[in-house]
């Protein structure tokens, strides 16, 4: 730090002193005669230049403070106090610290990864282009209030961000800077759930929407033009019974969702050995004597380990895929299910079980695909309501499938089919996890 000269002082002092000391030896001069006056006026030139030196005291006390003040800051040349510094590091959000000017003091590790590595030094403009993210750190600074702004990132991928700027003191008491506190939150996640209950709110609206005006509907035709009419009231009732039942269905579906995204990071505690559940299910769901009806055959692997799992819950798994398989084959040909071991199963080192749900109906197009768990989606929606869907079976089945630490998968091509395949963790495995 550089020290202030002394000397300066000094010359002040004299500079100011010289005046008085001059006009006391005029007065000497003139009052030699008189000794009273003579102690007299040297009393009052003592007391004269003891103010003076208090004075000037108190004068350099202030700019040596100020020149300590100013020299500290110089030193650190714009640097953070190291408590400050450490703290910004270890959050795990991106957070920058910025002088008054906007110039990055310190950035954490998340925002050098986010902005890059050589972000430390330079305005923020240079990294930080959006306008809604730049007009956040003017807002905070004109203020002195903490600002927030939305903005979008596009690259690696599109993002949804906020900024936060907030104004902080640091560093010691005699020596307190101001600073921006910029930090950068990642909303993508948090407005797709946003999206994801909207869309849901709204779809599950027009699902129950739709079959309810259709038995308001039939009951005002029954009770107007229709009441006399026997033939139109049996036709009319036997649809607004098929709507109820939909309705119905619908109800169901969305509570047993909702019951099973309340236990899904629950993991079942259950050992469910799968060879006669799936036999169950088969004899259960075989359309014996329907016309065009697909035969529905399993084929089990010798000496399947059992999983951990909720036995209800994965007979609603199966009893949904093979529904679906059934409904989209096409007549005459059958639905395969097959349980076998995998000795590794998908993005992990261990073995497992693996079932797939295989029919020969006409293939999915690849654009759908990523879209089939989420709620309420069909590639079909008028098909899918005349064969009785609700649209939410395969987004309860990735639940499920998810809640019991295994996969889902759906792969589908023109003449080869659709196949669904679950990956199960065995109990060994499942135990572990």
């Amino acid at each position: 730090m550089r020290q202030e000269d002394p000397d300066i002082d000094y010359i002040r002092i004299a500079a100011t002193a010289l005046p008085v000391l001059l006009a006391i030896l005029i007065l000497s001069a003139l009052a030699h005669v008189d000794r009273t006056a003579m102690v007299a006026l040297w009393a009052t030139a003592a007391i004269s230049l003891l103010w003076l030196l208090a004075r000037y005291r108190a004068d350099i006390l202030r700019e040596r403070r100020r020149l300590r003040i100013s020299a500290g800051v110089r030193e650190r040349g714009g640097v953070a106090p190291r408590a400050l510094t450490r703290l910004v590091e270890g959050m795990a959000d991106p957070l920058l610290l910025l002088d008054m000017k906007q110039r990055v003091i310190h950035a954490n590790r998340a925002a050098r990864a986010l902005l890059g590595e050589t972000v430390v030094g330079k305005d923020i403009s240079f990294y930080m282009r959006h306008p809604a993210a730049l007009d956040a750190l003017d807002a905070a600074i004109a203020t002195g209030e903490a600002a927030e702004r939305e903005f979008t990132l596009l690259d690696p991928v599109e993002r949804t961000c906020m900024m936060r700027a907030s104004i902080i003191e640091a560093g010691e008491e005699d020596t307190l800077e101001r600073f921006v506190l910029a930090s950068i939150f990642d909303l993508t996640k948090m407005k797709r759930a946003e999206k994801m209950r909207a869309d849901f709110v709204a779809n599950a609206s027009h699902e129950l929407r739709t079959p309810l005006a259709a038995i308001i509907g039939f009951i005002e035709t029954l009770a107007g033009p229709a009441a006399n009419d026997a033939e139109a009231r049996r036709r009319f009732l036997a649809i607004m019974g098929e709507e109820a039942a939909r309705m119905l269905r619908l109800i169901e579906d969305l509570l047993s969702l909702s019951r099973i995204e309340m236990d899904e990071h629950l993991p079942p505690s259950g050992a469910v050995d799968l060879a006669p559940l799936l036999e169950n299910i088969v004899d259960t769901m075989a359309p014996r004597g329907k016309k065009d009806a697909p035969e529905i055959r399993l084929s089990l692997a010798e000496a399947l380990p059992p999983v951990r799992a909720d036995r209800d819950q994965l007979v609603q798994v199966f009893q949904n895929l093979i529904d679906n398989a059934i409904k989209y084959s096409r007549a005459g040909t059958p639905v395969d299910i097959t349980a076998q071991l995998v000795e590794r199963l998908p993005g992990r080192s261990e073995g497992g079980v693996a079932v797939t749900v295989f029919n020969q109906g006409e293939a999915i197009p690849p654009e759908h695909i990523p879209r089939l768990t989420e709620r309420f989606y069909r590639v079909d929606s008028a098909r899918s309501r005349k064969l009785g869907g609700t649209g939410l079976g395969l987004a309860i089945v990735k639940h499920i499938v998810s809640r019991h630490r295994g996969t889902l998968t759906i792969d589908s091509a023109p003449d080869q089919g659709t196949t669904v395949t679950v990956h199960l963790p065995s109990i060994a495995v499942a135990s572990l996890a």
